[in-house]
This record gives C-alpha cells, sequence and structure tokens, in this order.
C-alpha cells in the first residue's frame, strides 16, 4: 500500500514527492531507490507476517490513478458513517476534545 504513495507510480503526480498521509504508522522512504520500508504501528514494531487493517477514503478504491493495493477484494468492510461522523467517534472515544479556531469561515 505504501509503495503506491511514491509518485513514480502516479501518472499526475512528482516522481520525487510523497504522496500519502499516514496515521499511526511510522515508515522510511528512501527518496533515491524509492524503496518504502514500515519501521513502527501504533508504537510497536512492524511485524510483516501479521495482518493490517488500514482505514481510508473509499473513493481511493475507485480510481486508477492512485495506490494500485487498493483493487477488488483488498476491502474487507464498510461503513455508513461519513468520514466526519468516523473522526468525531474516534475523538470521543480517546477524550479529545477539539475546539474551533475559526481559521475557516464560511461567507453569507
Amino acid at each position: 500500500m505504501f509503495d503506491g504513495a511514491v509518485g513514480l507510480d502516479l501518472g499526475f503526480a512528482e516522481t520525487d514527492w510523497w504522496h500519502a498521509h499516514v496515521s499511526g504508522v511510522r515508515l522510511e522512504w528512501d527518496p533515491n531507490d524509492n524503496d518504502v520500508s514500515i519501521t513502527r504501528v501504533n508504537g510497536d514494531p512492524f511485524d510483516p507476517d501479521a495482518i493490517y487493517e488500514l482505514a481510508t477514503s473509499e473513493y481511493l478504491f475507485h480510481t486508477d490513478d492512485e495506490f494500485p493495493a487498493l483493487r477488488e477484494g483488498a476491502q474487507t468492510g464498510i461503513t455508513d458513517s461519513t468520514q466526519y461522523e468516523v473522526l468525531v467517534d474516534y475523538a470521543r472515544e480517546r477524550d479529545i476534545d477539539p475546539s474551533l479556531e475559526g481559521r475557516v469561515r464560511r461567507r453569507y
């Protein structure tokens, strides 16, 4: 999955950029040879024999431009919740108390 974030495989992207956002994973990307190595998952050493679940936006399953590892059969589940609802639930479960900063405002 993370190999697909290297710009070499993305027709629209710069070849020397990393094109993904991750959370809960520590990885190393060597732009000289485009090697991607996962070193930790949720703070624990990466186990290459383990099976990990990945949460992502559904649109990645509907494009051929990004992340070829996400193809038919790669999905293990889908939710009816919006991304916002999933993030709010996550914050509530972990007692994260965000506040609105007003950085983006809607003009009426």
